[in-house]
């Protein structure tokens, strides 16, 4: 039976004493304990998931703008890149480095989506290198026939975001009747890195560059 003497507090022997003399029976004080620990670990990390890092790489479509011209429909479109300090480092130490540029056109409300066949799509690919000797940076399409040089790689990047007149779908293919959406996607090709380095590219997150599919409608 617990007593008090007037004096001193007497605690039971399942009991511990907090700073504020109260008692708390241990096995609930260590399913507290453990609980506020995983509290705390999950309020970590929605925090790591909510918060935007400035040192984080990323791509992000933006003002994509649709339009036909001498029977085919043409993408304007701005892309932002946000290249991580180990994508730049690989550029300036001599590693090309590939984006590419993919855009779908399909017909709108198919249940499978994107996993539906597209009408048609197109890959535009771009190579990126960095030229010590004239401390340039150099930027190229696929086809190799408009090389651009650039003093910085701030404005090599700017320079790769615009995207102009980029021919998607001939207007012949477009039933009147029908309405038509068109998703892009730009993404660094892992795999047109050096073998050695796709593995570790593949799970670090510095290596994730990609924006995903965006979706805009085709107005005929």
């Amino acid at each position: 039976m617990n007593r008090w003497d007037g004096g001193s507090l007497w605690f039971p022997r399942s009991c511990v004493v907090t700073q504020t003399r109260i008692c708390i029976p241990t096995q609930e004080r260590g399913d507290e304990g453990a609980l506020i620990h995983y509290s705390r670990l999950l309020l970590m990390i929605i925090l790591m998931l909510l918060t935007v890092d400035a040192a984080a790489g990323g791509v992000d479509v933006r003002d994509v703008t649709l339009w036909e011209n001498d029977k085919s429909y043409l993408l304007d479109a701005d892309v932002d890149y946000f290249p991580t300090d180990k994508v730049i480092e690989a550029l300036k130490n001599g590693i090309p480095l590939i984006f590419e540029v993919t855009v779908k056109v399909r017909e709108s409300g198919s249940w499978l989506g994107w996993f539906g066949r597209a009408l048609t799509k197109r890959k535009i690919r771009f190579q990126l290198r960095y030229r010590p000797l004239s401390s340039l940076y150099e930027i190229s399409s696929d086809d190799n026939q408009n090389q651009r040089n650039f003093v910085s790689w701030k404005a090599l990047f700017a320079n790769l975001g615009e995207l102009r007149q980029i021919a998607i779908i001939e207007a012949g293919k477009l039933d009147a009747g029908k309405q038509y959406h068109v998703a892009i996607k730009a993404a660094l090709d892992i795999n047109s890195l050096p073998l050695p380095m796709r593995p570790m590219a593949y799970i670090d997150s510095d290596w994730d560059m990609s924006s995903g599919w965006s979706e805009w409608p085709l107005h005929q």
